[in-house]
């Protein structure tokens, strides 16, 4: 004997086959009418076309990044080349500053690219010249007796010495020379302004230009013959 019972969506329970039926409709198992139909998956995955897109925009990124990280660095390093240079050529620049104060200038007021000076101070290396050599600035020394001695003197330029090790141009040195007390208007004091350029490398890409100046004491020394 069939024994049906009435349930869910006019579906009826049949014990003897463990299904639900509907006339006309066929029927259901307990699983498919409880848990109704199986929803579909949306958005399951990436198309090939997708990942790559996705993987170029990825690289295009890190490269920006790296290229930017690059920079960076190289600023970096090339900055810190640069003021090492700077503190160098600026202890030379006070080392010169104070040898200069105490001596006598030899040439004509004006712009010179080297300087030759005789230091009263000193009693050794006190004739000196400062000059420009392959890139460097230069500097020449020995003893004389006065100022007269050390203005006939001709120095060697293999005998000199580098003051700065960086790559230095546009060395100057301009000139204002000292009046003393047998001059018209003197006495008064004298002037030496150096100016050069320090770079980094000699392509003078990165440079930095630095000056100092120093007034001669030499005003009350007689300097006529």
């Amino acid at each position: 004997m069939k024994i049906k019972q009435k349930n869910l969506e006019g579906f009826t329970h049949c014990p003897e086959r463990s299904v639900y039926e509907r006339e006309g409709k066929g029927y259901k198992t307990r699983k498919e009418l409880f848990q109704g139909p199986r929803p579909k998956l949306m958005g399951a995955g990436f198309t090939l076309v997708e990942v790559l897109v996705s993987m170029f925009v990825f690289s295009l990124v890190m490269m920006s990044m790296v290229g930017i990280f690059g920079q960076s660095t190289a600023s970096f390093k090339s900055g810190k080349n640069i003021q090492a240079n700077l503190e160098e050529a600026q202890f030379a620049l006070n080392k010169m500053a104070k040898t200069i104060r105490t001596s006598s200038v030899f040439g004509n007021d004006g712009i010179q690219n080297n300087l030759k000076i005789f230091n009263y101070s000193l009693t050794d290396s006190n004739c000196i010249r400062y000059f420009s050599m392959n890139d460097k600035l230069m500097v020449n020394s020995n003893t004389q007796a006065d100022r007269a001695s050390c203005e006939s003197v001709d120095f060697i330029n293999s005998d000199a010495d580098a003051l700065i090790e960086g790559y230095v141009s546009n060395i100057n040195f301009k000139v204002v020379n000292s009046l003393d007390k047998s001059k018209v208007d003197g006495p008064k004091a004298g002037r030496v302004t150096m100016t050069l350029k320090i770079c980094e490398s000699s392509d003078e890409k990165k440079c930095a230009n630095i000056q100092s100046s120093v007034s001669l004491k030499d005003y009350d020394v007689s300097m006529t013959p």
